[in-house]
């Protein structure tokens, strides 16, 4: 017999070539179930390179806000409402889409041929696919600006291709990263990871820069506020509530010293009453005795 590798004549039954050492064993073709699992394991694996780890974060180095733009989208609450109205648009033609597939396939359509048929459930396939994705991120963000709007100050990104969102006292903005990697020059696009935000390098996703959430609001938007939350160091509304607790704080522990005042005066006014019915018992006492002694 002759090696699969090199082509020279070795004994027949051989397992590896005495010459290349090449094994002569026919490869196995992996079944549905392995390829299936195999895909699946390179899936998982893009996935991990392409988000965030907190062994990552921790060899993040500070970065401030050069290189970065905040463009201006309008109000908060009329972007959630326009972003409600075409979630609702998309999902309707998705819904249309699916029933029209549905019949398609279903319905005896004896007045269209094959390729007809074929051809008309392969676009409604497209579109069901194409607006069903786009209804769901639309959806989701609806969600997320839902949420931005009922706070004054916010920082969330809503896609991975996405830029971040960034909201205050009612307008919301886009925070775009036009900076390039100190590092190789690539560049850079901004990921969240546990409510921070991170500059990350397009070519080498070991180059992370992290972003300071109360530079972003100082230096672009001239406010001051908290780095974790986002939340105006000086809002009216946390200095309402810290008055408002202050003084009910105030007026209990005075209650209560006033309370605890009554008492100690109620204490002291027994004990006198006290002292003073004893002191008079013992003048009669004494009063007796000296009447016996002079009788």
């Amino acid at each position: 017999m002759k090696c699969r590798v090199c082509g020279k004549e070795i004994e027949e039954g051989s397992e590896f070539c005495r010459y290349c050492g090449a094994s002569q064993k026919k490869k196995r073709k992996p079944t549905w179930r392995e390829r299936k699992l195999e895909r699946e394991r390179e899936t998982a694996e893009m996935i991990k390179k392409a988000s965030l780890t907190e062994q990552d974060v921790l060899l993040a180095v500070p970065t401030g806000t050069d290189g970065l733009e905040m463009r201006e989208l309008g109000e908060t609450r009329k972007t959630y409402i326009k972003t409600v109205i075409f979630a609702v648009i998309y999902s309707l033609v998705t819904a249309a889409a699916l029933a029209g597939l549905v019949l398609m396939i279903r319905l005896d359509t004896g007045a269209l041929s094959g390729t007809v048929r074929a051809l008309i459930c392969f676009a409604l396939l497209l579109v069901l696919t194409g607006f069903g994705a786009t209804a769901a991120e639309k959806i989701y963000s609806a969600g997320v600006f839902g949420k931005m709007s009922k706070s004054v100050r916010a920082v969330k990104k809503v896609s991975y291709g996405r830029a971040p969102y960034v909201t205050n006292e009612g307008r919301i903005y886009q925070l775009v990263c036009n900076a390039k990697c100190m590092a190789c020059g690539a560049g850079l696009h901004i990921e969240e990871f546990e409510g921070r935000l991170y500059e990350v390098c397009d070519y080498d996703r070991t180059h992370l820069y992290a972003l300071s959430i109360a530079d972003i609001y100082k230096n672009m938007l001239g406010v001051e506020v908290g780095e974790e939350s986002g939340e105006s160091a000086a809002d009216p509304k946390e200095d309402k509530s810290t008055g408002d607790n202050a003084d009910a704080a105030e007026n209990a522990e005075t209650g209560d010293n006033a309370d605890l005042a009554n008492k100690i005066s109620a204490g002291n006014e027994d004990e006198t009453g006290s002292a003073g019915k004893s002191g008079g018992v013992e003048g009669d006492k004494a009063k007796e005795n000296a009447v016996g002694k002079e009788e």
